[in-house]
């Protein structure tokens, strides 16, 4: 009686909250307190659609399916266990105890978990649990044959050896980076664990409807259950793929109906006390022809799913929301890419759709089909599009560029001889940067070396498009400041601004920090302004040019605020060091910099 009040109880406020909530959504348009109701987390933001006409009611119909199929879980879990005054066996007492287990685990201590603990630790508690409920399971069942029990446990014992280390894996630090590329034995060790589950379970069902214990109503909610576990990682693929504008908040949505296993977990466990039917001698010599089908079935169908047509459209290096690929989402190299995972590589480029552009080929093209185009793409002759092979093979995109970075894993003689840098390693791009910068630093010498600096510097300065450069309190929020009223030195506060004729390249740059103003320098030198700064922190200078940025000077010049915090004043010089061709990559442009203490007192 108390237990099917409290049944009653917690699926009765659960409905009402959802209808309540399902009310809210449709009145004020926002489906967050639905969302928490029926998935349990909340919704941190919703994914952009195309249309947003009609989404909310959409998503909260979804909402309520999810809500409903939770519901009959819970009344499912919380059911009156099968009685019997029978003592029960260590091992069926310790079987029920872990079945209940994780069935709180699916509904709430999984979630709980990941709050504390890192997902290679829970992950590896989660498949510790199960593969002693597996082993467990089995040796509780009075009426499977030897062989049956014995294929049943191999499968088990599978799980727990190879599962473990694969769970305790180390994951990477950057969550975007994904794991399987960078241990590939992970990801064929995951197919096999998954294979050995299903086949686990095909033995199981068989062996409970044999057994007696249980009835037909769990036997056939455990068939679901496998079904489930076999389309759970499908469904969404394929919504992704066929359902235009769908989005990650809706694929959520499908796998939350999926609630048999948690389901079948619960009426295992309740229906274990049930008193067991006689045992029946199995001949010995062999399995009888019941135990015959029930292997074979368990080693035949996973592979069935698991092993796949050569042609079909594989869905393992998808672009937009699978997975978080090293070579889009990290960045990584083709020198820093092993020579087996090239085509990977490629194919996660061509598939890409994270760049606010289509991909490269559709989703639905098998890979071999991908990678045949991108050999014809490498192919082609220099300065010739792939235009017409990109519309062959069904590609959206309406204009082609010569995608270097994704062809290169290809065919990286031809890239390379178009291009070599694309063949480097995140090292060698690193080397070969601090190279340039280095050679351009030595271009540039101190044009006044009459004038004495208490502080000076040189190094070549590199301009980015639009051109000009700032100098400012480095320990202070530079001001953004821009050329004004034609003037070519503005300055605000603690920051000045100066415009320089060239953009997109190098120049040489030399600051002096004097304690009084120094006479002009020599011949060929255009005054451009001299201007007051405020440092409010006693430092004053041009910023170095960051690692990995493209701006910049080439080396640390020096604090140029030799009495610390006050007023200062800044004189910039310029001359044309030859044809000032703004797009010329040769430097033809060099600035000195005098900055003195303002003692004027204005």
């Amino acid at each position: 009686m108390v237990w099917r009040r409290l049944r009653i109880f917690i699926v009765g406020i659960y409905l009402i909250s959802v209808a309540a909530a399902a009310v809210v959504s449709l009145i004020d348009g926002s489906v967050k307190p639905l969302w928490l109701l029926a998935m349990w987390f909340p919704l941190v933001d919703m994914a952009p659609l195309p249309a947003r006409e009609g989404v909310i009611a959409v998503m909260a119909a979804m909402l309520v399916m999810v809500s409903v199929a939770k519901s009959w879980m819970l009344w499912q879990v919380f059911s009156v266990p099968a009685g019997g005054d029978r003592p029960l066996g260590r091992r069926v007492v310790w079987l029920r105890r872990l079945l209940y287990l994780a069935v709180a685990d699916a509904l709430i201590l999984s979630a709980a978990l990941g709050t504390v603990l890192s997902e290679a630790v829970a992950g590896a508690l989660h498949w510790l649990l199960w593969g002693v409920v597996q082993v467990l399971f089995v040796l509780v069942m009075v009426r499977a044959s030897r062989g049956l029990r014995g294929a049943a446990l191999a499968l088990a014992g599978l799980n727990l050896v190879v599962g473990l280390p694969v769970m305790l894996e180390e994951i990477p630090a950057d969550p975007n980076v994904m794991v399987f590329a960078e241990t590939p034995w992970v990801e064929a060790a995951f197919v096999l664990l998954n294979l050995a589950a299903a086949g686990w379970q095909i033995l199981i069902l068989f062996a409970q409807r044999a057994d007696g214990r249980w009835t037909p109503a769990t036997v056939v909610v455990g068939w679901l259950a496998l079904a489930q576990s076999v389309a759970h990682p499908i469904i969404p693929m394929m919504i992704a793929r066929y359902v235009p504008g769908v989005t990650l908040d809706f694929i959520w949505l499908v796998g939350e109906l999926l609630v048999f296993h948690t389901v079948w977990s619960a009426r295992s466990a309740h229906e274990l006390t049930a008193p067991p039917q006689p045992v029946v001698e199995v001949e010995p010599g062999g399995l009888s022809s019941r135990g015959r089908a029930a292997v074979a079935l368990a080693v035949l169908a996973p592979l069935a799913v698991g092993v796949q047509a050569e042609e079909k459209a594989r869905l393992t290096y998808g672009g937009g929301w699978e997975g978080r690929s090293p070579w889009i989402h990290g960045g990584r190299r083709f020198g820093d890419t092993k020579p087996q995972d090239r085509e990977k590589a490629f194919l996660c480029h061509a598939r890409d759709s994270t760049r606010g552009t289509p991909p490269m080929f559709p989703d639905t093209l098998p890979d071999q089909y991908v990678l045949a185009y991108g050999r014809r793409l490498c192919e082609l002759p220099e300065g010739k599009d792939g235009m017409d092979i990109l519309r062959e093979a069904g590609s959206s995109r309406e204009v082609w560029r010569a995608d270097g970075e994704a062809l290169v894993f290809l065919c990286p003689g031809t890239v390379a001889g178009r291009n070599p840098a694309e063949l480097y390693s995140d090292a060698e791009v690193r080397e070969a940067e601090e190279r340039f910068v280095a050679e351009g630093n030595a271009r540039c010498a101190d044009p006044w070396p009459e004038l004495r600096g208490r502080r000076q510097g040189t190094a070549a300065y590199y301009l980015f498009e639009g051109g000009g450069y700032s100098i400012y309190d480095v320990n202070d929020d530079p001001e953004d400041i821009a050329g004004e009223g034609g003037k070519v030195v503005t300055a605000a506060r603690g920051s000045v601004h100066v415009s320089t004729v060239t953009e997109n390249t190098m120049m040489c740059m030399t600051v002096k920090a004097s304690n009084t103003a120094p006479p002009p320098p020599g011949k060929g030198w255009n005054h451009l302004g001299t201007v007051r700064v405020l440092s409010r922190s006693g430092s004053l200078g041009v910023p170095a040019m960051p690692e990995g940025g493209d701006t910049g000077a080439g080396r640390v010049l020096p604090d140029l605020a030799l009495k610390g915090k006050g007023r200062y004043r800044v004189r910039v010089y310029a001359r044309d060091l030859g044809d000032a061709d703004r797009y010329n990559e040769d430097y033809v442009e060099e600035h000195l910099i005098v900055v003195f203490p303002d003692r004027s007192g204005g």
